[in-house]
């Protein structure tokens, strides 16, 4: 199943320094995961003797927040 992404113009029907201040705070906690998987990750420690599975979980996860990231900051910019 795709993903479709859908634009509206929201001047006017939304209080747009209300959004932005949600998705700069959205922002802020993601790229809090993101700092926190990859200090995870570059600790060869963890790498070394974390299950294969949890490392792989985490790298999952670390692509996951970093695509995210990039979506709020694109709305952001939009906005």
């Amino acid at each position: 199943v795709g993903t479709v992404q859908v634009l509206i113009p929201l001047a006017g029907v939304v209080d747009i320094e209300a959004l932005r201040a949600k998705l700069q705070k959205d922002l802020s906690k993601v790229e809090a995961e993101v700092q926190s998987l990859s200090q995870r990750l570059s600790n060869a420690n963890f790498v070394d003797k974390a299950p294969a599975d949890v490392v792989q979980g985490a790298r999952d996860a670390l692509a996951e927040a970093e695509k995210q990231a990039e979506l709020l900051k694109e709305r952001l910019v939009r906005l």
